[in-house]
């Protein structure tokens, strides 16, 4: 890295206008007075491969100690240049850094004073430029005589300012070469030429060369003698590919020449590249190609024939299809096909596919219409047909919204309430109690032990079921507001065991009870709830967020979130809700590269979970990389802890008994004793009086 420091006159920086900067986060303005600062000024001296970041500094009493720059590829995840070491009140610093072609760089300068007080700039950010290389292509000379000839050649800028220009020598390897002049060219694309001085009867060897500030190209080399041709103009090679195919497809036809300075083909055209190649266009018969190439004093021919018809193997498209090919307005289907003898498979809506595979169409809105493209050495040929979309089976998706107990622990000969809620479902059963109606409520009637309900839905679309639990309590004589029983083990609830996190080809960060695992492609996802703490009857949400930072799109993108068996899903910002698995479905389609976004799902805490009971939420991002043709997986958790009773009614006895009804801290137990004493000190009191009162009346008697 190169780095250069200079002083500056601070009479430079009090003439200045308002000037804003970054002081330890906050900005301030010189228009209030100066502050000690550091400033980020813009990049300079910008390539594909190296920019100099630049900065200057400036300390209201003392110096400057040491300065560098933050940069990096995002904003927050910076590599830092070495410090450099000063010991000036002010003045301006430099460094270079290296780039990678198209790509975004973020950077910020930063400075210590004498103190070892930080400072900051503000951060700024460019893109470092992304050049093609040019193409230069060389023709055959011409105007040849004993003591001149003209140079030819043809290049292609491909989006940069271009210069172009010839090396010549009297030795194919070009040593001691000389150069044209050089010329900048205007145009995009075009010939070019130049001429040079020969020696007579000397061979001289050529090339075209094209430069930009990607790099420089040449031409394929040519020679000619001075005063005459070279020696004998040879056709190297002209074929076609393919030479067999089916009628109404096409061949290239390919070809090299050498000493050569002019070639046509028949039907093609003349004035060809003495190098090249050229599509025929559709053919629906048997047709011979004929090459002539010359070199003014020698003129020779070739042939080639693209038979039509013949036995080459056909491209053909063996399934294209939906399953199922009829669905409900904003479900979505998978699309299936295979070909034979294809190398190239296009999908409408959906873009380059494999020869045979499948991916999900995704949430469709209205019919849908897909057309399968193929090419092959031996045919192209096409298939379509169309997703219907609307009202199917009845109507939509039969499914429970929620079905639980209230409440969910009772002593044992009492009863509990189910209620329940279904949408799209014409018919609904209870187990142990019979048939109900699609949404309502129902008496469990006495219960003497834990006891599992099955709700049963059925609909034209689905027929879910899920199943709560009402617990009796075992705690001896307890009649009326008993604690909660809990059983040793529960079917529903077991244990809780925090996930086992594999990290594949990426790395894996934790905070607080947020896990994210990240991988090659996709390595930012993470799910957070609002509470970290959860009572019965909490109304919360749970927000992820992802985003694309890989080198490669994420095709049939899909993002799938599984919320705990003891919440409700009551909404989504998008995606599926599926309320009998607790799931969201978010499909996504193409993940571009940093392409981001984020989904809150709402969820209400039924009151069959269990105090301390932990609970586990998972975001699940799967797509296929573009770049690798795999499917990339990436997971992220979040845990939720349930506290014992409702939020709110507990917070001023939290304070000072804990969760529970006893006193779990020192000043609960000391506080209870002072009410305790209280109450007896008033009995007491009462009792004096009453006591005294008798004594009088029987005292008057």
């Amino acid at each position: 890295m190169k780095s250069n420091i200079s002083k500056f006159n601070k009479g430079l920086i009090l003439a200045g206008a308002i000037i804003s900067f970054v002081i330890q986060g906050s900005f301030v303005s010189a228009a209030s007075g100066l502050q000690t600062s550091v400033t980020t000024y813009a990049q300079t001296n910008v390539t594909q491969s190296s920019a100099q970041l630049n900065g200057a500094f400036y300390a209201l009493s003392g110096t400057f100690s040491q300065v560098r720059f933050d940069y990096g590829t995002t904003p927050s995840v910076l590599s830092h240049t070495s410090y450099q070491t000063v010991s000036s009140a002010s003045g301006t610093f430099q460094d270079t850094i290296s780039l990678t072609s198209g790509q975004t760089y973020y950077f910020r300068a930063m400075g210590i004073d004498s103190t070892g007080t930080p400072y900051f700039g503000t951060t700024l950010s460019f893109i470092a430029p992304s050049y093609q290389l040019p193409s230069a292509t060389t023709y055959a000379q011409t105007n040849v005589s004993s003591g001149s000839a003209t140079l030819n050649g043809y290049f292609a800028s491909n989006g940069s300012t271009t210069e172009t220009y010839f090396e010549y020598a009297n030795n194919s390897s070009f040593i001691g070469q000389s150069e044209t002049s050089h010329t900048t060219q205007s145009a995009s694309s075009g010939n070019f030429s130049s001429s040079i001085s020969l020696s007579s009867g000397s061979t001289y060897y050529f090339r075209a060369v094209a430069k930009n500030p990607a790099g420089i190209t040449r031409g394929s080399a040519l020679s000619f003698i001075a005063g005459g041709s070279s020696s004998t103009c040879t056709i190297d090679s002209f074929y076609g590919s393919p030479s067999n195919l089916s009628s109404g497809s096409s061949s290239t036809l390919y070809w090299e020449t050498s000493n050569c300075t002019s070639v046509s083909i028949n039907s093609i055209g003349s004035g060809l590249a003495l190098d090249g190649s050229a599509n025929t266009g559709a053919l629906y018969s048997t047709t011979t190609y004929t090459l002539t190439a010359s070199n003014g004093s020698q003129q020779v021919t070739d042939t080639e024939t693209i038979t039509v018809g013949g036995t080459g193997n056909q491209c053909t498209i063996d399934t294209f299809y939906a399953n199922p090919s009829s669905i409900n307005t904003g479900s979505s289907t998978t699309i299936y096909w295979s070909t034979s003898n294809c190398y190239n498979v296009s999908i409408s809506n959906y873009g380059s596919a494999g020869t045979s595979g499948s991916f999900n169409s995704g949430a469709l809105y209205g019919n849908t219409t897909y057309t399968l493209s193929a090419s092959g050495t031996n045919g192209s040929p096409s298939q379509s047909f169309t997703v219907n979309v609307g009202q199917y089976g009845g109507g939509t998706q039969c499914v429970i919204n929620s079905f639980y107990a209230n409440p969910s622990t009772v002593t044992s000969g009492q009863n509990a309430t189910l209620y329940w809620s279904t949408s799209n479902c014409y018919n609904a059963s209870i187990s142990s109690i019979g048939s109900v109606n699609t949404s309502g409520s129902a008496t469990t009637g006495a219960i003497y032990s834990t006891t599992a309900y099955t709700l049963s839905a059925y609909g034209s679309t689905g027929n879910p079921t899920q199943s709560t639990y009402v617990y009796t309590n075992q705690n001896g004589g307890c009649t009326y507001s008993c604690p909660p029983y809990y059983p040793p083990s529960d079917p529903v609830n077991p244990p809780y065991t925090p996930p086992t996190i594999i990290y594949v080809n990426g790395s894996g960060t934790s905070s607080g009870d947020t896990v994210t695992v990240s991988t090659s492609s996709i390595s930012s996802l993470s799910i957070q709830s609002q509470f970290a703490d959860a009572y019965i009857g909490d109304i919360y949400s749970y927000v992820i967020n992802y985003k694309n930072i890989g080198k490669n799109s994420l095709d049939n993108a899909t993002l799938t979130v599984t919320l705990p068996q003891q919440v409700v899903v009551r909404s989504s910002s998008t995606g599926l809700i599926d309320f009998n698995n607790h799931q969201v479905t978010i499909s996504l389609g193409t993940l571009s590269i940093n392409e981001s976004g984020s989904v809150t799902v709402m969820v209400e805490l039924l009151d069959t979970v269990r105090k301390n009971e932990q609970l586990m939420a998972k975001a699940v991002l799967t797509g296929i990389n573009r770049g690798t043709g795999r499917t990339d997986t990436l997971s992220a958790y979040a845990v939720t802890h349930v506290k014992n009773g409702l939020r709110g009614n507990n917070l001023s006895a939290a304070a000072i008994f804990g969760d529970d009804v006893l006193p779990t801290t020192f000043g609960g137990w000391i506080l209870t004793f002072i009410i305790l004493a209280f109450i007896v000190y008033i009995g007491r009191q009462l009792y004096k009086k009453s006591h005294a009162s008798t004594y009088e009346t029987h005292a008057h008697h």
